[in-house]
């Protein structure tokens, strides 16, 4: 198996390149989680080491799909790797549904699944962090809740809206 260089910092991985490297990631997480069954730890953690060093965040950004991979990093015996992913994850999803949530009603109502997916994915990371009693999990359980309050704020702003969520055409 040949990497192709994704690991070059001059690399410019067009919108196919990346949909590849994730499913790439998907299938090295597959088979970390499949050698943690067969309890080969170590052999799990080298996979998911060598995976994010082939395919750096700088040029394949962290996404929802590491969510499983943050699960085998705990389950191989790497919490302090799957804390600082979570964390960096967590601070992607938190950002994004932040620039999401900030927007005027009717481009909110337009990113609505975007809010939603950067939501669950923050939620998804706060349930793993308290399953795996990680340190995040205080840090988590507290940014996750001033979501939910803006979250909240902005679904009283769409139901005052007028008729159409004030999108005007």
């Amino acid at each position: 198996f040949v990497w192709g260089n994704m690991d070059t910092h001059e690399l410019y991985m067009d919108e196919n390149n990346l949909r590849l490297a994730t499913n790439i990631r998907l299938q090295m997480s597959a088979l970390a989680d499949e050698l943690i069954q067969e309890g080969k730890f170590d052999k799990a953690k080298e996979i998911l080491d060598l995976t994010f060093e082939k395919m750096p965040e700088r040029n394949v950004p962290l996404s929802r799909v590491i969510v499983p991979m943050i699960n085998s990093y705990v389950e191989a015996g790497d919490k302090a790797k799957a804390d600082e992913l979570s964390n960096k994850l967590f601070d992607i999803s938190e950002s994004e549904f932040n620039f999401y949530t900030s927007k005027d009603i009717r481009h909110i109502l337009e990113l609505t699944q975007e809010i939603e997916i950067n939501s669950l994915i923050c939620k998804q990371l706060m349930q793993l962090a308290r399953i795996h009693n990680m340190d995040s999990l205080d840090d988590f359980t507290g940014r996750f809740a001033q979501m939910e309050a803006q979250l909240s704020a902005v679904a009283n702003q769409i139901q005052r809206a007028p008729s159409g969520g004030g999108v005007n055409y």
